[in-house]
């Protein structure tokens, strides 16, 4: 399962910005992918404690020839935003200790028992993409709460509408999990000067998604509508 996710995710990306690198040239893009960063951080949107981050090229990430992962920009010496968005209880700031969501090594085997020879996590996959700016937009302090809270999904509503307008191009945004839950949330609200977010973005990739919710949910709720009459405890958790 994590290799088909991880093999799709790059394999979209990848496509996505081969198509936007047209062999002729492009009129130059304004600023750069870490003043994007400049302008659309945290403090910058007035997002409290989420953290948005143009993801750093890590010495861990390599090629499979043993080079470093690098930014590069596309055949019109451009770049297009692709936006990571972490899932329930998670966090996918990159760092060096390699704890965030994507930056684990991609894991190609097929059970616990194999070897894995990957030499990059999915942020340095993508990293290496001619035309890749990685952000990462974590909301772990708040990831408890629905994707309505104005941490969750008007926030990252907040760091599409900003990357487009810095960039002048439209976002990637890849989200696991609770994160595709957010992105929905981000996508079908209004955006820059209240047109159709959607306008402001070409692709979402969600893996791990319940699209259509989750029978484990809907389990769960139903032994806790029946035991709650009768148990304190599980009346409590069903509040």
């Amino acid at each position: 399962r994590a290799a088909v996710a991880s093999t799709a995710l790059a394999v979209a990306a990848g496509s996505q910005l081969a198509a936007l690198a047209p062999a002729s040239a492009a009129p130059a893009q304004a600023g750069s992918p870490s003043s994007w960063a400049a302008a659309c951080d945290s403090g910058s949107l007035g997002l409290d404690k989420d953290t948005v981050q143009l993801a750093p090229t890590l010495p861990t990430d390599r090629r499979p020839d043993g080079t470093p992962v690098a930014y590069s920009p596309d055949a019109r010496g451009m770049y297009t935003p692709i936006v990571m968005v972490h899932g329930w209880t998670g966090s996918d700031t990159h760092d060096a200790a390699g704890q965030g969501a994507f930056s684990h090594r991609i894991d190609l085997t097929a059970n616990r028992l194999g070897t894995v020879t990957t030499t990059r996590s999915l942020i340095g996959q993508f990293q290496d993409l001619p035309g890749a700016a990685v952000f990462t937009f974590d909301y772990h302090p708040y990831s408890a709460r629905w994707v309505d809270d104005e941490h969750l999904g008007p926030a990252l509503g907040k760091v599409i509408d900003c990357l487009y307008r810095a960039s002048g191009q439209k976002v990637i945004v890849v989200g696991h999990s609770m994160g595709g839950l957010v992105t929905r949330y981000a996508a079908t609200h209004r955006g820059v000067a209240g047109q159709d977010r959607a306008a402001e973005i070409s692709t979402v990739v969600t893996f791990g998604t319940p699209e259509t919710g989750s029978v484990a949910a809907l389990l769960a709720e139903a032994g806790l509508d029946a035991g709650a009459p009768t148990n304190d405890l599980l009346a409590v958790v069903r509040l």
